[in-house]
């Protein structure tokens, strides 16, 4: 990667305009008077789409044209006079620009024209940010795990947008946010918006059935009962979903009275029939007491869901009183938990 010191140009240039030791500052003016999370809305898309977007167009443009990185450092400070204010300013250029020149072009170059990208990447910084109201050290780092745990492909992409961003630094990304309290529009509405829906098999079976050739026996009042099969005290329950969605997030609540053994207790479920990620539930004995297991995968579309929940000790109970499963949009039409995602 390039650094400051490597680029021929680089103190003509820059050198007196950047301060080593800049200040993290706060809340930006707001001369439109915005609200607080509409402030921080446009602090999020402000930074998607003018600091994040423009410079990722500067490297592809620069590349295209095959120039040097000297010159897309005076495009984007051209573009975002701030820039130069900002302690390793080519060094966070730097980064983009290796990216792409060692990268698929191709790949950088439909990026910046696609819509989900930077509404993704604005809903990842508004979630981290909307707290806070602004950028500060303490949630620069949910700003940067969030923009890496993006869902956009090609990966790559989001490699180097995450690199970006993480070069640029709190205190740099704070300062090119001062411009954003002039920015009016943004829209945040749909960020963090997110489906959450517990079914509750102690108040009826939620459609659900025995997956063969595994066990299980539903009692009313009560869940999903374990029986014996081949020496394992097993569930093994298949539950519709009314449509296709995305799943980001699961939580089963059981007890079991064994501690499990092998491949025991797991849960999966499937994506256009085809089975999906495989997920451990619980191995250990609860005495009985009811406890819950999480599991958050990557968004993954999903048409049905299936689970197996087994354990070695044949006088092992095991019950499965609920599930809940969250993602995009619902399939079951009403919410009764609470999940955010961002995106």
């Amino acid at each position: 990667m390039y650094k400051r010191q490597d680029i021929e140009g680089w103190g003509d240039y820059f050198g007196p305009c950047v301060q080593d030791k800049m200040p993290v500052i706060g809340l930006p003016p707001n001369p439109g008077g915005q609200t607080p999370d509409q402030l921080a809305c446009s602090i999020a898309a402000y930074l998607a789409n003018q600091v994040i977007l423009e410079g990722m167009q500067a490297a592809v443009a620069t590349v295209s044209d095959d120039l040097t990185l000297i010159s897309m450092a005076v495009s984007i400070s051209n573009i975002i006079p701030e820039f130069v204010l900002v302690h390793l300013f080519v060094d966070a250029v730097s980064v983009i620009y290796t990216a792409v020149s060692e990268g698929t072009l191709s790949d950088y170059e439909a990026a910046l024209t696609s819509a989900p990208l930077w509404a993704e990447v604005t809903c990842a910084i508004y979630a981290a940010i909307v707290g806070v109201g602004y950028v500060d050290p303490t949630n620069f780092a949910t700003i940067v795990f969030n923009l890496s745990a993006m869902t956009y492909t090609p990966t790559d992409v989001v490699t180097a947008i995450h690199g970006y961003v993480n070069a640029i630094g709190a205190t740099g990304l704070a300062q090119l946010s001062l411009r954003a309290g002039l920015e009016a529009g943004a829209d945040c509405s749909t960020c963090g918006a997110g489906w959450c829906t517990k079914l509750d098999f102690a108040s009826g079976d939620q459609g659900s059935s025995i997956l063969s050739p595994y066990g299980g026996v539903y009692t009313s009042g009560t869940g999903w009962v374990s029986t014996l099969r081949g020496g394992f005290a097993e569930i093994g329950i298949q539950v519709p979903l009314s449509t296709t969605v995305t799943v980001a997030h699961i939580m089963v609540e059981l007890s079991t009275t064994a501690a499990g053994g092998g491949a025991v207790r797991e849960g999966f479920f499937v994506l256009g029939g085809v089975e999906g990620a495989t997920f451990d539930i619980d191995g250990s004995d609860t005495g009985g007491a009811f406890v819950t297991s999480g599991y958050s995968p990557a968004p993954q579309t999903v048409d049905e869901f299936y689970f197996v929940l087994r354990c070695a000790d044949p006088t092992g109970v095991i019950i499965l009183r609920s599930f809940e499963i969250g993602g995009d949009s619902t399939p079951y039409g009403t919410e009764n938990c609470t999940y955010d995602v961002v995106g």
